[in-house]
């Protein structure tokens, strides 16, 4: 049990970190932590709060007026990272079906230990 918390804690790590090259850091590491590798391929997949320069190609957040690198004027963009309906549908079933198989892994394991321990002790062989 221990080793999932700690893999959990790992996918919200490296979702924040892809997140926060979107803008987005904090939102990225929730969706990592609630929905562990599945979350990875979340912020992956988003479209995040930044976006290109048109003139020097830099990230830059779609509030933006004027770009922090080239100092040209941009045109704002309105945020539109917003998911609809299908996409969270989706988000949910794919976090159920890993929730599913994640349950029935550690259900499996622990079988597994309760039969390694109700097997007897192998005998010595004789000489």
């Amino acid at each position: 049990m221990g080793v999932l918390v700690l893999l959990w804690l790992l996918c919200g790590g490296i979702a924040a970190a892809i997140g926060k090259r979107k803008g987005e850091g904090i939102a990225g590491f929730f969706w990592g932590l609630l929905f562990g590798p599945f979350g990875i391929a979340i912020v992956l997949f988003s479209s995040g709060n930044k976006r290109p320069c048109p003139f020097c190609h830099e990230r830059i957040f779609n509030q933006a007026t004027v770009c922090p690198h080239c100092k040209k004027d941009t045109p704002a963009i309105p945020n539109s990272n917003k998911f609809t309906a299908g996409q969270i549908i989706v988000i949910i079933i794919i976090a159920l079906i890993g929730s599913y198989f994640m349950v029935n892994y550690q259900k499996s394991l622990q079988e597994k230990t309760a039969i390694k321990a109700s097997l007897p002790a192998p005998a010595k062989a004789l000489k």
